[in-house]
């Protein structure tokens, strides 16, 4: 009998053609992501089912159009819609690998309809760590303000609080589970699937973005050197943490300054063209290094237009 294939599946939201650097991006690099491609298949003409999160998610998961199902109409689901969701009868990736022997963990993002009715649980995966919702801040887990009760963070269908920045914890617990499933030798699906490309506010990244060779006076630093403007300097350290959690440790050999794998590169949203930034020490992300036979790596782009 052929053996089953596990599979790792990535979504990332609104991932544009052109935002990985095996796909022509110059200015910073996605050297994990870029690997993949290496070792795999790169598609040069294939196309996202819809532009915006719970649509996209709709016909990922069920293999039809979206607008089949109401709750694919709904771009994206938000708080005015309860009672909209994917409906736990309907077959599911997830449900139909299920009846096939496999073991499955959706991580991240679900944005496909909220609890008691709807939920990854009740659509087939067996665990599920991460939000409900569209996002939420890396820092306080919350979708709302930091004084309001908005709290999204899920471990299965039991709301938890857990200190640490949002990639890290999905990186952390991505690597873990496929880890213990690779060890218990039963066929899986892990869905993982992030905000960093859609509210990258507070993101780092591992790996200074290369700025351009020349600017004019408003787009310099105090020290007369180039930065990218503000809005497309946050999406590229977004960008940049993203490939690096996702893979192994530390930046490429690119990295010249001393010790900048322990370093992450922040910046400040609020200042927008006039952006500060500065070097904070911290933990090296995990990655997982073990070999598991028949992985089959999927990377998926909703592309905003």
């Amino acid at each position: 009998m052929t053996t089953k294939p596990n599979i790792l599946f990535i979504l990332a939201d609104d991932l544009g053609y052109a935002d990985l650097s095996c796909y022509g991006r110059r200015d910073f690099t996605t050297p994990n992501i870029d690997r993949i491609a290496a070792e795999g298949m790169r598609l040069m003409q294939a196309y996202a089912n819809s532009a915006v999160c719970t649509a996209s998610r709709v016909a990922l998961i069920t293999g039809r159009y979206q607008y089949r199902l109401s709750i694919g109409l709904e771009e994206p689901l938000t708080g005015r819609s309860p009672k909209v969701g994917l409906p736990p009868a309907h077959p599911t990736l997830p449900s139909i690998l299920k009846q096939v022997g496999y073991q499955s963990t959706l991580i991240g993002k679900w944005h496909l309809g909220s609890l008691p009715d709807f939920g990854p649980l009740q659509t087939g995966y067996d665990h599920f760590y991460g939000f409900r919702g569209g996002a939420l801040d890396y820092y306080t887990h919350k979708s709302g303000p930091p004084s309001t009760d908005t709290e999204d963070l899920w471990d299965d269908d039991t709301k938890i609080r857990q200190n640490g920045y949002l990639t890290d914890l999905l990186a952390n617990r991505t690597v873990g589970v496929v880890d213990a499933y690779a060890k218990s030798g039963s066929p899986f699906l892990v869905s993982r699937a992030g905000i960093s490309l859609p509210s990258p506010n507070s993101g780092g990244v591992l790996v200074q973005p290369r700025a351009p060779a020349s600017c004019g006076p408003a787009a310099q630093t105090a020290t007369g050197s180039c930065r990218p403007p503000g809005v497309r300097r946050l999406v590229i350290s977004a960008m940049s943490r993203s490939s690096n959690s996702e893979g192994c440790n530390g930046p490429p050999a690119a990295a010249s300054a001393p010790g900048m794998s322990r370093n992450r590169w922040f910046a400040d949203s609020s200042l927008e063209e006039a952006v500060t930034s500065e070097l904070v020490s911290e933990p090296q992300v995990p990655c997982y290094t073990g070999k598991i036979q028949g992985i089959s790596l999927i990377l998926a782009s909703g592309t905003r237009i």
